[in-house]
């Protein structure tokens, strides 16, 4: 998966996992397949990490499903 290297201004969206539409199981899921593009921040010194998924990389998807049920194939 090519990353992106410039973003157009105020049109970028970064969700939290939990703010996204699936379960984190699934959300996970998609992020190891490459569909969705995250990344990971954490603070100096801190134990934790938050994720973070590019939301337009989740219009995408979305896009892709609906398109495919509009054909009536089966989803990927």
């Amino acid at each position: 998966m090519k990353l992106p290297t410039r973003f157009p201004r105020g049109n970028t969206r970064w969700l939290r996992v939990n703010e996204l539409p699936f379960s984190r199981g699934y959300v996970y899921k998609l992020i190891g397949e490459n569909v969705l593009f995250s990344v990971e921040l954490k603070a100096p010194g801190s134990k934790r990490t938050v994720r973070l998924v590019d939301g337009h990389s989740l219009d995408r998807y979305l896009l892709k499903l609906g398109r495919a049920q509009q054909k009536g194939t089966p989803e990927k």
